[in-house]
């Protein structure tokens, strides 16, 4: 042969790709690494069943003594051995309608609620069938039919805080709330005392101290301990979003013909529209909470009110990203402002709940000295 000749290898090679031991043992090690995070996580972060029934169980403990302690719709019944509070099933009208008998209380608390449901106090209601009513947070509660007879036997409120949906299992997402006849209100059954002997023969001396233990507990007494704890908080549930004009798909809209006169206008729309519509059921609400605490809402709390209010407005308006548009960042001569109404309203309810506890707890300070 002439030249070289170059010899040519062929090799015969295959790509090595991972084993099955190999892939098991990384799916093993993926899987413990998931259960190790997932317990943590739960640890972190609240059990959500668990925050809705708290969440169900606190605006209970307010409404619940606010209605017993309501004289325009649990009056005092005259007779030594007349029902009192809840047992009171006489007929009152609320709000345009009519209750009465063993759905009272049924009806009248379910009106205290922002129901997304119809209501039916109906005693086969279940949380397995038809439920007595669903609220804006996907709660479904079925509640007592009961003339609450005794001191000792409790009306029960069932809740489902997850509604319809899986596991549907006591102490998961399945709760009970026991009411009894006076107004107390407990997560678990409580041993009522028995009612004391009515004394017809209780002389004054008796009189002047038991009026004296109720001016301390109201602090207006001029000796001895106060125990009373004054405590306001709005959830949410107790606000009337139907009523708020725009609330959940509407906006404040407005277009100025001037540097920042759309903002301006904005704002003052803003306020126009919280004044008419939350202002008043703010009001009503703490009015309530206080009454139902055995406080008298005087000018002083007129005063911590109109305060935290004001604030609270002022606040959700000039926070960050609140008032949107051209208009509002002073960038056209004819900009448009808007404002999202349910922001608007969500934020201001949240500053009103910071801005009332530091004005309420003034008042506590006070009450301790």
């Amino acid at each position: 042969m002439s030249g070289n000749t170059p010899f040519i290898v062929q090799t015969n090679t295959q790509a090595k790709g991972f084993s099955l031991t190999e892939v098991l043992i990384v799916v093993a090690c993926v899987i413990v690494i998931a259960v190790l995070c997932l317990q943590v996580l739960k640890k972190i972060i609240p059990d959500r069943e668990a925050r809705m029934f708290k969440k169900a169980y606190n605006l209970t403990t307010r409404l619940v003594p606010s209605m017993v302690h309501d004289e325009d719709l649990y009056p005092e019944v005259d007779g030594k051995n007349a029902p009192q509070f809840f047992g009171n099933t006489e007929w009152v009208i609320y709000e345009g309608k009519k209750y009465e008998g063993p759905t009272k209380f049924c009806g009248l608390f379910a009106a205290k609620l922002n129901v997304v449901s119809s209501v039916s106090c109906s005693a086969n209601a279940s949380l397995d069938g038809k439920a007595t009513l669903t609220t804006n947070d996907g709660v479904a509660w079925v509640l007592p039919v009961t003339e609450f007879k005794d001191l000792k036997t409790p009306g029960i409120i069932q809740i489902d805080t997850n509604g319809a949906k899986k596991p549907n299992k006591e102490g998961y997402d399945r709760y009970k709330i026991y009411v009894y006849q006076d107004g107390t209100v407990s997560n678990n059954p409580v041993d009522m005392p028995d009612l004391p002997a009515v004394n017809n023969d209780t002389n004054s001396s008796d009189n002047s101290e038991d009026s004296n233990s109720k001016d301390d507990s109201n602090g207006s007494g001029g000796g001895g301990s106060i125990t009373i704890e004054i405590e306001i908080k709005i959830d949410s549930n107790e606000i009337n979003y139907s009523s708020i004009n725009g609330y959940g798909t509407g906006e404040i809209y407005e277009r100025g013909k001037g540097w920042s006169g759309s903002k301006e206008k904005a704002y003052e729309k803003a306020c126009q529209l919280l004044n008419g519509s939350l202002k008043p059921q703010l009001n009503k609400i703490v009015e309530s909470q206080l009454k139902s605490q055995g406080i008298i809402y005087t000018d002083e709390f007129s005063d911590i009110f109109n305060s935290a209010y004001s604030d609270a407005v002022t606040q959700a308006l000039n926070s960050d990203g609140m008032i949107t548009g051209r208009g509002a960042r002073g960038l056209s001569s004819k900009g448009k402002a808007r404002i999202d109404v349910k922001k608007l309203v969500d934020t201001t309810l949240k500053n009103f709940n910071k801005n009332m506890a530091n004005g309420i707890e003034k008042v506590n300070e006070r009450l301790r000295q």
